[in-house]
């Protein structure tokens, strides 16, 4: 059984959005996402905080690849 936390289920709504991945060690959560997406800090502040999680910052990559 595959178990999604919920911040997943959230960000995996989003259109263009590849995957989503969490490392619950170092608290890092990864979203691979088509060039299209653009997320501001505030909207990622909001949709963490509503799912109960502390939103940190983020780091833009260029050429994730999901394989």
């Amino acid at each position: 059984m595959i178990q999604f936390a919920p911040h997943q289920l959230t960000l995996k709504k989003i259109d263009d959005v590849k995957s989503v991945s969490a490392d619950f060690e170092t608290g890092v959560i990864t979203v691979c996402a088509d060039e299209s997406v653009n997320f501001t800090d505030e909207q990622l502040k909001k949709m963490f905080l509503n799912k109960g999680f502390t939103y940190r910052s983020m780091t833009r990559s260029e050429g994730f690849s999901t394989a």
